[in-house]
């Protein structure tokens, strides 16, 4: 159990601030893109590292690698992390790589620490393993794609909460793309309703075609939109 309090601050006072700056020399905003272009790649091994409640994407990410070779593992079992690694150490390995185990049903109180740090280890913790696997098994050193997926990372609107535990992993993917220049990374923020079964094609088709990043640009689809996070 939680409670509200996170801290308890003794002896502060505060006052009000009579001149408040007029401008900002840097605000950050979204930006609406043009829709990403349908892939021209065909690739022939493909992993998907799954979540707890991601069969529809999955089944519309075969769909968009008719005749590819696709592994599915579940990275939330012991049994799901081995069948990963046993994967990575074949030869050849996977040409793209789909992370979508931070796509997980688990709601973290943004009021309790505890649940965050649980929510971490469903989203951060986990593609830090894959990384390191992925090192480990000698990937480092040759081309690889991979797509990483968030739900609910980033607030495009005022309605919106984001969620800490999937916005960790947006900063771990900018410096993953600069620490891995051979590897084409991109990492795309979705909302409840693009997860939806009506909209999993559709969604797929979008997530195969996102360019990959070298400075790991931000970015968000809401209600079928594109957006990047700029200054």
């Amino acid at each position: 159990m939680c409670s509200s309090d996170l801290a308890v601050i003794e002896g502060f006072t505060y006052r009000e601030l009579k001149r408040p700056l007029a401008t900002a020399i840097f605000v950050p905003e979204w930006r609406e893109l043009n829709a990403a272009p349908a892939s021209a790649q065909n690739y022939s091994r493909v992993l998907v590292v799954a979540g707890e409640n991601t069969l529809a994407l999955e089944s519309a990410i075969r769909d968009q690698h008719a005749g590819a070779a696709i592994s599915i593992v579940r990275a939330a079992t012991s049994p799901g992390w081995e069948a990963l690694q046993t994967s990575l150490t074949k030869s050849p390995g996977p040409e793209l790589i789909y992370f979508f185990a931070g796509l997980s049903g688990l709601e973290a109180d943004l009021f309790c620490l505890p649940a965050i740090d649980r929510a971490q280890d469903v989203t951060i913790r986990r593609l830090f393993r894959l990384v390191k696997t992925l090192l480990r098994s000698g990937a480092g050193s040759r081309s690889l794609q991979l797509r990483v997926v968030t739900r609910g990372a980033h607030a495009l609107t005022p309605e919106e909460m984001p969620h800490p535990d999937a916005s960790a992993v947006f900063g771990f993917c900018k410096s993953l793309a600069k620490e891995q220049p051979g590897w084409g990374i991109g990492c795309i923020d979705l909302a409840n309703e693009e997860l939806s079964s009506a909209n999993a094609r559709p969604v797929a088709a979008a997530i195969l075609g996102e360019p990959a990043s070298p400075m790991g640009d931000e970015i968000a689809m809401r209600h079928g939109r594109r957006f990047r996070r700029v200054l």
